[in-house]
């Protein structure tokens, strides 16, 4: 038996604490000795492309945690991420927005839009209780993204790219520790919603001292050449084949790290958290770039390494396990959440809820993606714009028949996806029979070139891509939002 909605619901109303009820009237917002509702916890692990989970079956053994979730749950196989880096995809994720509604990553555009309404406020505003535990410096009160959190926590992460190695600033060693922390101070019968995000397979990937997918052969020589921020080395420019197996095996090594500590946060929220009922989702933002098409890291490119990503859901009452072959998207998750939890205030959300079964007879739908090349304001007492001249540098190896420079974005509608460049011609691919997108079928379907391209014209449009003025007139942000992504790798 499926069942799609988590039914009525019995709400306690703490003492001293208003709880805002609109949208929960059908629950009826009256005492009880405990709250009936189920807790949910959202992990992102952030970098990981879908072919380095184990569940997926390219790889053995990386993801041992996540795969216990999808022995018992629904793993979704045609999971994408909106946008081919951090800020653009968690806005998608949280805001429950696509990226030509927030605008987060286009052009001139970096902060989440206050007047977001985040899925943290409408779970807060229901009465949940709201953490974030962020190992990224991105997902922090500094671009806005943990708004509506009652309880945030940044273990804030300095990266010492010229050693390739990322430490933490704080006493605790990641997230793991902090939602540990969180889970035995809080109102134990109180039902909660957990973001975590876990940063380990984002660049530099760190040498561990047991790392079974790194090649045997490989020297320590061979780790000392690494590139310590491998997205700056693309295209011609791009490493020997024995130096990029060994950036494959320290990245599916880091993979390996996240999944453990995705193991000990759910040890803890079964140990500690007070929750009967608890649904576990677990995806990831966007993946990356191992070699594929020329490219290191997760820029320039809206390809399958990036968009393609892994998505799992466990503990839905009722619903069998299963795989899921429907094509979703991050924007779905946040009105999915809100039906299971039994919110209904879901006004501007973009997004279904997730299905929860493969259907032949779902309506079609399009799954949109942008990117942008473009910079953004600096502070106020600066001049210009950053983070294009940085991009310039990065792709001075490339020639134009890569296709990395200006604009981009997606629409799959699949099996077919199509690409928009703002400075080439468009793509098609089938995704069914050409996943990695090498078939390019524009000349041979050029009807579906063009209604795809019409489709997409005022997606693109309201995204700022094809407005070239539209970084100047946003506001400039602050020095500790460049400083951020100077951190991240995203500008020199």
């Amino acid at each position: 038996m499926i069942t799609r909605s988590i039914g009525r619901l019995t709400i306690r109303c703490w003492a001293g604490i208003a709880l805002v009820c609109a949208g929960l009237l059908e629950a009826g917002c009256q005492p009880a000795a405990t709250d009936s509702r189920p807790s949910v916890v959202l992990v992102v692990l952030d970098t990981a492309r879908v072919d380095a989970v184990s569940a997926y079956g390219s790889v053995e053994g990386t993801t041992p945690n996540f795969d216990a979730l999808a022995r018992d749950g629904l793993l979704y196989s045609h999971a994408y991420a909106t946008s081919a880096w951090t800020l653009p995809s968690h806005a998608s994720l949280l805001g429950g927005l696509r990226v030509d509604q927030h605008k987060v990553g286009m052009p001139g555009k970096i902060l989440l839009p206050d007047d977001a309404v985040t899925l943290a406020e409408r779970m807060s505003a229901a009465g949940y209780d709201t953490a974030a535990v962020s190992e990224s410096p991105a997902i922090s009160s500094t671009f806005h993204m943990t708004q509506g959190f009652a309880h945030q926590r940044s273990v804030r992460i300095k990266i010492d790219r010229s050693s390739g190695r990322a430490v933490a600033t704080h006493t605790e060693l990641d997230a793991a520790r902090a939602v540990q922390e969180w889970l035995e101070t809080r109102e134990a019968d109180r039902s909660f919603f957990l973001f975590v995000n876990l940063f380990d397979v984002h660049s530099p990937y760190t040498v561990q001292d047991e790392n079974p997918w790194v090649p045997e052969a490989t020297t320590q020589a061979q780790l000392d050449a690494r590139p310590p921020t491998p997205g700056n080395l693309i295209c011609a420019e791009l490493p020997a084949q024995d130096v990029r197996d060994v950036l494959r095996g320290l990245y599916l090594g880091e993979v390996f790290s996240a999944d453990r500590k995705l193991g000990a946060i759910l040890d803890d929220v079964r140990r500690l958290g007070g929750a009967k009922n608890v649904i576990t989702i677990v995806t990831s933002d966007h993946g990356e770039f191992l070699g594929d098409r020329r490219l290191l890291g997760h820029q320039f490119s809206l390809r399958t390494p990036v968009l393609h990503i892994p998505l799992v859901v466990h503990g839905l009452p009722e619903v069998s396990a299963g795989i899921v072959d429907d094509p979703v998207s991050l924007v779905d998750i946040a009105p999915s959440v809100l039906e299971w939890a039994g919110v209904t205030n879901t006004a501007g959300l973009a997004g279904r809820s997730l299905p929860l079964e493969s259907s032949s007879t779902a309506q079609p739908r399009q799954l949109f993606a942008a990117y942008s090349d473009r910079g953004f304001p600096t502070p106020k007492d600066w001049q210009g714009v950053i983070g294009w001249t940085s991009k310039q540098k990065l792709r001075k190896a490339c020639a134009p028949s890569a296709r990395v420079f200006g604009g981009m974005a997606t629409l799959i509608q699949y099996p077919y996806k199509f690409h928009w460049f703002e400075s080439y011609p468009p793509e098609l691919y089938d995704l069914s029979w050409d996943p990695n997108e090498r078939s390019d079928l524009a000349a041979l379907e050029p009807e579906l070139v063009a209604r795809f391209n019409d489709d997409i014209e005022p997606l693109v449009a309201a995204a700022g891509l094809t407005d070239a003025a539209s970084a100047e007139v946003a506001e400039p942000v602050s020095e500790e939002v460049v400083e951020t992504l100077r951190q991240l790798g995203y500008i020199d």
